[in-house]
């Protein structure tokens, strides 16, 4: 598991991610979702050619029971921008 914990952290680190975000479904111990946010299409597809990523994808290929891609549209996007603001 902490290798996995390791990728997940380096995820995060690449130009273009948000926020990358991993949480265990109350009551349900072994479902996970990750929610991630990119600043474009662009952002993730570059995102999903990189090492790192290949590596994760690589060491959590045998837990990935079904992998849903959603769209979304920020509500209050400026607020968002504010939310996610990287130091």
């Amino acid at each position: 598991m902490k290798k996995i914990e390791n990728c997940i952290r380096h995820l995060g680190l690449g130009p273009g991610v948000v926020c990358l975000f991993p949480c265990q479904i109350s009551g349900e111990p072994s479902t996970i979702r990750i929610v991630e946010i990119y600043r474009s299409h662009q952002a993730y597809q570059s995102h999903i050619t990189t090492e790192h990523f290949m590596r994760y994808k690589k060491a959590t290929s045998h837990m990935v029971k079904s992998l849903k891609l959603v769209d979304i549209t920020p509500i209050d996007k400026e607020n968002m921008i504010k939310i996610f603001k990287r130091f």
